[in-house]
C-alpha cells in the first residue's frame, strides 16, 4: 500500500494544512502525559517561534 510505503497515517497523506504533517504527529505524541504547566509552556514556544 502506498500510505505504508510512506510510512504515513491517512490523515497525514491527506492534511493539506501542515507543512510536514508527520513531524507534527511526532510532536504530538511527544507531548503526551505532560503537565499542564510543561504544555502551556510548549504553546507559548511554538507560538513565538510561529512570529519569527
Amino acid at each position: 500500500m502506498l500510505l505504508e510505503y510512506f510510512g504515513v497515517t491517512p490523515k497525514e497523506f491527506f492534511d493539506m494544512d501542515t507543512a510536514n504533517p508527520t513531524k507534527a504527529t511526532d510532536l504530538l505524541n511527544a507531548v503526551k502525559g505532560l503537565s499542564n504547566e510543561q504544555l502551556d509552556n510548549l504553546i507559548a514556544l511554538a507560538r513565538d517561534l510561529k512570529k519569527q
